[in-house]
């Protein structure tokens, strides 16, 4: 739901409609481009041809280049299974049952440097974990919870459980390039500026929603 090109070619979603506001508040215009991976974005912000990204992770290869803002929206990191599943007391607790997680994701990066021991199966998308899940062709899927609040509508599942609340989190930032830094602290004043009221509006529309446009703005 955070953000993706629509049918019609628009670039939408949840952080699309903080892009929109930051952008107001500032008083600047935006002109937007759309890649086909982070790592093509990445190196579009380094050879200068993209000034600021919406949705790129700051994982450790990309940590040290560039400037970021303060979070946007935290997602907590989850461990789910079916309504029948057991629940984990501990993360090493994985090892015995079969896992899936989405690469790249943040969930993978984290897990993969900090269990290394465990083995995950890995699916390409949230919906495609989901589906393993559902299908029974894993125990377990590891993922941000609103990312698989949302699948989980989209696709109809009518329940799943939370089988442990991770310690980790996915923080989505706006990224600039180096040379647009002092960008940053005006980024971090638009978003402080929002109410809570209008937080709520934003990721209703997109989490808890299933019909976006359903969602009245004044």
């Amino acid at each position: 739901p955070f953000e993706f090109v629509d049918d019609a070619g628009r670039f939408t979603g949840l952080m699309s409609d903080y892009v929109t506001i930051i952008a107001q508040r500032l008083g600047i215009e935006l002109e937007t481009q759309v890649f086909e991976s982070f790592a093509d974005l990445a190196q579009a912000m380094r050879d200068g041809s993209v000034d600021s990204a919406s949705y790129l992770p700051m994982w450790p290869q990309v940590r040290r280049e560039f400037s970021w803002s303060e979070p946007i929206i935290s997602m907590p990191i989850a461990v789910f299974g079916k309504p029948d599943a057991a629940l984990l007391l501990e993360i090493s607790a994985l090892s015995q049952w079969r896992v899936a997680v989405e690469q790249p994701s943040r969930a993978q990066e984290i897990f993969s440097r900090r269990w290394p021991e465990l083995e995950f199966t890995y699916v390409d998308s949230t919906r495609n974990g989901l589906l393993a899940l559902r299908d029974r062709r894993v125990d377990y899927f590891v993922h941000n919870v609103f990312s698989v609040e949302y699948e989980r509508r989209e696709l109809g599942i009518d329940a799943l459980k939370i089988a442990l609340q991770t310690p980790y989190s996915f923080d989505v930032r706006i990224s600039t390039r180096a040379e647009m830094a002092p960008l940053v602290p005006m980024i971090n004043r638009a978003v402080a500026s929002l109410s809570d009221h209008e937080r709520s509006l934003i990721f209703d529309k997109w989490v808890n929603t299933r019909d976006p446009d359903a969602m009245g703005w004044r």
